[in-house]
C-alpha cells in the first residue's frame, strides 16, 4: 500500500536535496496535480519544461475548463531554508525566489507566442488525453492553445521551506501576505502543502483498497 506522505516526509527530513524531492514528485505526479490544478476538464503534470535558454520550470501543471486554460509554473527550492529572519522580515532566500518568479512572469508576458508554442508542444503529438476547452471552435487542443484569442491564465508558484517550523508571529505574517495576494502575483507555498495532499491521497488509496471499496 502506498505511503506517499510518509515517504515524502522522510525525504524532506533527510536534508536539502531538491533533486531527490523532485524525482519523488515526478514519480508521483498526482501530488503535484492535486496541489495546483485549478480546472478539471483536463489536468496534466509536466516535469522540467524548458522555455528556450531562459529558464526551465521544475513542474508545469496544464489544465483546462470550459473556454480557458490554466498554466501553473512551479519552482522547487530548498525545504530547509528560513522564510523570515530573526527580525521577522522576509529572508534573503524568500526575497530571491519572489524575484525569480517575477522574472518568469516578465519573460512570459514578453514572449507570448513562444510561450503558447511551448504549451502546444506539450499537447502533441501523442497526448490523447488533451482535448479542447471549447470544442465548438477548435478541433484540437494544441491549435486552440496557440490561438491568441484563447484565454490562457498563467500562475507562478514557488515551494520553499516548511510552515511547520514557523512561529505564531511568522504564521500570522505569512497569512496576511497570502490574503493580499492577487491573481497573477507570485505565490509562495511550503512543502507542507505537498504533505497534506499526499496524506489525502493515502486516505483515498486506503478507502478504495478496502473490500467493497
Amino acid at each position: 500500500m502506498a505511503k506517499l506522505e510518509e515517504n515524502l516526509a522522510a525525504l524532506l527530513d533527510d536534508g536539502p536535496n531538491e533533486r531527490n524531492i523532485h524525482q519523488y514528485l515526478k514519480e508521483n505526479p498526482l501530488i503535484v496535480r492535486n496541489a495546483f490544478a485549478t480546472a478539471w476538464n483536463y489536468a496534466e503534470v509536466f516535469s522540467e519544461v524548458p522555455f528556450g535558454a531562459d529558464f526551465r520550470a521544475d513542474f508545469l501543471v496544464l489544465c483546462a475548463n470550459s473556454g480557458s486554460w490554466h498554466c501553473h509554473i512551479i519552482e522547487l527550492k530548498k525545504p530547509t531554508v528560513k522564510l523570515y529572519d530573526s527580525n521577522g522580515d522576509e529572508s534573503n532566500d524568500l526575497r530571491l525566489v519572489k524575484r525569480q518568479l517575477e522574472q518568469r512572469k516578465t519573460w512570459i508576458d514578453g514572449n507570448q507566442h513562444y510561450f503558447r508554442k511551448t504549451l502546444a508542444n506539450l499537447l502533441e503529438p501523442d497526448n490523447p488525453r488533451a482535448f479542447c476547452s471549447s470544442a465548438d471552435e477548435h478541433v484540437s487542443a494544441l491549435t486552440e492553445i496557440k490561438d491568441t484569442s484563447t484565454c490562457v491564465r498563467e500562475w507562478y508558484h514557488a515551494v520553499i521551506g516548511r510552515s511547520s517550523v514557523l512561529s505564531k508571529i511568522e504564521r500570522d505574517r505569512r497569512r496576511e501576505q497570502m490574503l493580499h495576494c492577487c491573481w497573477g502575483s507570485p505565490e509562495i507555498l511550503t512543502y507542507d502543502r505537498f504533505l497534506e495532499i499526499a496524506r489525502r491521497l493515502d486516505e483515498r488509496i486506503k478507502l478504495t483498497s478496502r473490500p467493497g471499496g
